[in-house]
């Protein structure tokens, strides 16, 4: 379980360490909404081993990391998907070339 951010940006290839999250944590779901990064779930270690966790991070630039009054639905891990604008038919053609 960690602290750390790591943040991909595909325009130069490269990863760099962000500002660490308040709650350490590992297996969560991430999404950014409104410029917004939300990082959901997860779990973490306690004295009587892994427990799954419902809280909700939300770190915004400028403001960093802030414990949110949001719960996950139910206490379990998740996994998460990223989706840009797009162009239908360019999207179609990536699953149909790249995805399988």
């Amino acid at each position: 379980m960690v602290k750390s951010i790591e943040i991909y940006d595909p325009r130069i290839g490269s990863w760099t360490t962000g500002e660490p999250m308040s709650e350490q944590r590992g297996y969560a779901a991430a999404a950014v909404l409104k410029g917004r990064l939300y990082i959901i779930g997860g779990v973490v270690s306690g004295e009587g081993g892994d427990n799954i966790i419902e809280t909700i991070e939300c770190y915004k630039e400028g403001e960093g990391w802030q414990s949110t009054n949001l719960k996950a639905v139910g206490r379990r891990c998740f996994a998460s998907a990223i989706v840009f604008k797009y162009d239908y038919d360019l999207l179609d053609e990536y699953v149909a070339n790249e995805m399988f």
